[in-house]
């Protein structure tokens, strides 16, 4: 824009100390990121994958540091955490290739069941309604959703009134067979909210679901 207006450069602050702590503050949202795609990892592949990934971090500022050393203590510093980081790196990309923890939907204590086709299709097949929730451990959008509107007492008493089965695909590596079902539901990510009746085709709801949609769609249960 400044190249085209050039009178626009009039607006601009002028260059002083105000550029520093901007770029000070600027690393508060890049340290936010990286704690959030802990969480996410943490949601992949547990407690451990995490803490290797800190140790990983640790290893590589480690060898950044070593570089501003002298020359001897530089290069024992750098085989130190050169070695440290290769070991860690490769135990974390060992340990990434493990299947992931077993998701909490299925716990006792919990309303959802982990979704699968074939207990979808044995809940059609038993005449029984049921509400799927497509999510994400990455999508913010989803967990957003899952932490208000589906967690409201309302909600959950409305899935219990019209005796819904609740179900949760978890796409947090892409399962294709969740995949697969989000291409027939018309949908190519999450989050996607579909409720499902014996005979009928699948509701698809709002990616920002609410009570009121909630409500509506499961006064057409007959």
């Amino acid at each position: 824009c400044i190249t085209c207006f050039p009178r626009l450069s009039g607006l601009m602050p002028s260059p002083g100390a105000w550029m520093e702590n901007l770029k000070r503050f600027l690393a508060f949202p890049v340290l936010a990121t990286v704690v959030w795609l802990l969480w996410v990892l943490g949601q992949l592949s547990g407690l451990d994958q995490q803490a290797i990934t800190l140790g990983l971090l640790l290893s590589c500022s480690g060898l950044v540091w070593a570089l501003s050393q002298t020359r001897l203590t530089r290069l024992v510093l750098i085989m130190v955490f050169g070695l440290l980081t290769l070991v860690l790196g490769w135990y974390w990309n060992s340990n990434l290739q493990r299947p992931g923890q077993p998701t909490a939907a299925d716990s006792p204590q919990s309303l959802w069941q982990a979704w699968s086709a074939d207990r979808l299709q044995l809940a059609m097949q038993n005449k029984q309604p049921v509400f799927v929730d497509f999510t994400a451990a990455w999508c913010i959008t989803c967990q957003v959703n899952e932490r208000t509107t589906l967690a409201r007492s309302e909600v959950i008493d409305l899935f219990k009134k019209h005796q819904v089965l609740l179900l949760k695909a978890d796409w947090t590596r892409q399962d294709p067979n969740i995949t697969t079902e989000l291409k027939r539901l018309g949908r190519s990510g999450v989050p996607v909210y579909a409720l499902y009746m014996p005979g009928q085709s699948p509701k698809v709801l709002s990616e920002l679901i609410s009570f009121r949609q909630i409500k509506d769609v499961l006064n057409e249960i007959q």
